[in-house]
């Protein structure tokens, strides 16, 4: 019943103080709490995450959403998230990233790619982790993420993805070889490119005058 109270003085350490007497799902439906990062994860065998979906101030803090991987109804889709957040973020829960390759006006640069290849590296994590990048078709893709994470690409994927066959057919078109390219990715079959070949025009941009550099 006091989990809804919205005269309350909340803060982490009050919520700490009646700790045992609390009706949580109350607490994560209460938009006067101030929610942060920290509180929620020091409570975070406590909450049923699926009621801060209908808590407003949750849902409009995009590093909160983010946090907890709401992405329902306005989602993820308005974020923006610096460096500094990401790398916060991938040190608490690799997977998390994943989100990210749904947000159009999330800007990838290779510094965080980095990041996330640091921390695939240094973590135990599923063969399958860059899952949400191998299809991705709307990524910039350039030669320096394809050589980036060459040991983690789910290749069968990958080769099914018309934006990779068509930006290593666009290289193909202006360098006219593709023995560097075979040699840069010796895993990735080029035997697909041909079909690629087909629809890109002689005078096409150089696929890497844009993208991650």
């Amino acid at each position: 019943m006091f989990g809804c109270n919205t005269s309350l003085p909340w803060s982490e350490q009050f919520i700490e103080k009646y700790e045992e007497h609390w009706n949580w799902n109350d607490l994560a439906y209460n938009e006067s709490i101030p929610f942060t990062i920290e509180l929620l994860d020091k409570f975070e065998d406590c909450w049923d995450e699926k009621c801060f979906e209908y808590n407003k101030r949750i849902i409009s803090d995009p590093m909160l959403k983010f946090h907890l991987g709401i992405t329902a109804s306005d989602n993820i889709h308005s974020c923006e998230y610096c460096g500094r957040d990401m790398e916060y973020v991938i040190g608490q829960n690799i997977y998390l990233y994943k989100y990210l390759f749904t947000c159009p006006n999330f800007k990838w640069d290779l510094y965080l790619l980095k990041l996330l290849k640091d921390a695939i590296d240094k973590k135990d994590v599923s063969k399958n982790i860059l899952i949400y990048l191998d299809d991705n078709e709307t990524f910039s893709w350039n030669l320096t993420v394809l050589e980036l994470f060459q040991e983690n690409w789910n290749y069968t994927t990958l080769q099914m993805n018309a934006a990779v066959g068509q930006y290593l057919a666009k290289s193909i078109k202006i360098t006219s070889t593709i023995g560097t390219l075979m040699e840069r990715l010796p895993r990735y079959d080029f035997d697909n490119i041909k079909y690629s070949l087909d629809i890109v025009s002689a005078d096409d941009e150089d696929p890497d005058s844009k993208g991650i550099e």
